[in-house]
């Protein structure tokens, strides 16, 4: 049986949504205490290979309440890492003390996809084609 870990928001300003854990990993996942727990599980070191979001993921960490509908992240661009990989740069809600990044996140594409429940876009950022077929 494999494990997942969920989406992360860490303090050095990544959100990543880790890939499955296999029983080994599970193992030594279970014998830490809380504190190592959340310590390892904040820790960035750098890339690491992330899940492939699912629906069936997506439903399941709104059931279990970690996927909410009470948070706020604003996309202001996008960056790439060494490995070429995308994340969009987003401004917290949480603040500029949240993190060392004075509140910007680099999340994955994979967290996105894991995490969010709608997106409100300006209509002046759609293509016109879009706008035309919604009559704005």
């Amino acid at each position: 049986m494999t494990s997942r870990i969920f989406a992360v928001d860490n303090p050095e300003g990544v959100g990543i949504a880790k890939q499955n854990m296999d029983n080994e990993q599970q193992a030594i996942w279970g014998k830490l205490n809380d504190t190592e727990r959340l310590a390892k599980l904040y820790a960035f070191v750098g890339p690491v290979p992330e899940m492939k979001v699912t629906q069936e993921d997506r439903q399941l960490s709104f059931d279990r309440q970690q996927t909410t509908d009470d948070h706020l992240m604003h996309f202001t661009g996008m960056v790439t890492d060494q490995n070429g990989t995308v994340y969009f740069k987003t401004k917290n809600s949480w603040g500029t003390a949240s993190n060392k990044n004075g509140g910007f996140l680099n999340i994955s594409e994979a967290y996105t996809r894991l995490n969010t429940i709608a997106i409100m876009v300006n209509k002046k950022a759609l293509p016109k084609e879009i706008s035309r077929k919604l009559g704005l």
